[in-house]
């Protein structure tokens, strides 16, 4: 399901007085929730007069763009909270050395020097075949995980 900036921020600027109201207004909103190669989504929502009060921040992916998006974002915003809430190695990433490599300068490294609070890196463990399938909109992905036994 795609969600447009426009709308994302009418969402929350009727969810977080809704959250208020129910006594649970420490819910934090991170705003988008996608990939680095959007950056403008989490900046409306952010400078939104109707949505911006309730952002915690943003949540971003990894599979498309750059781990700078993070850095525009808090450019702007210096305030508000990034988050990297998913990434995942799969078969488009099958060699374990370059994907180590790449983990380490784009997510450890890169999203933390890019205002990165936090990296959810999954799959960190998966099934006992050592595999997980995710399906999509478009097609299933094989993901990996970040250890196997």
């Amino acid at each position: 399901m795609y969600l447009s900036a426009i709308d994302e921020a009418t969402l929350i600027a009727a969810t977080g007085p809704a959250l208020q109201r129910a006594g649970v207004g420490s819910v934090k909103i991170l705003a988008y929730d996608h990939n680095w190669d959007r950056p403008e989504y989490p900046l409306y929502i952010l400078g939104n007069d109707s949505s911006s009060p309730w952002v915690a921040g943003s949540a971003f992916h990894c599979y498309a763009g750059d781990v700078s998006a993070q850095s525009k974002v808090h450019e702007l915003y210096p305030e508000r909270e990034i988050h990297m809430t998913e990434c995942s190695g799969g078969d488009w990433a099958p060699e374990f050395w370059s994907t180590l490599v790449w983990n380490v300068q784009q997510l450890y490294v890169g999203s933390t020097i890019n205002w990165g609070q936090s990296i959810n890196h999954w799959n960190l463990a998966l099934d006992s075949n050592g595999m997980y399938d995710v399906a999509t909109v478009s097609h299933i992905a094989r993901c990996h995980a970040v250890c196997r036994r």
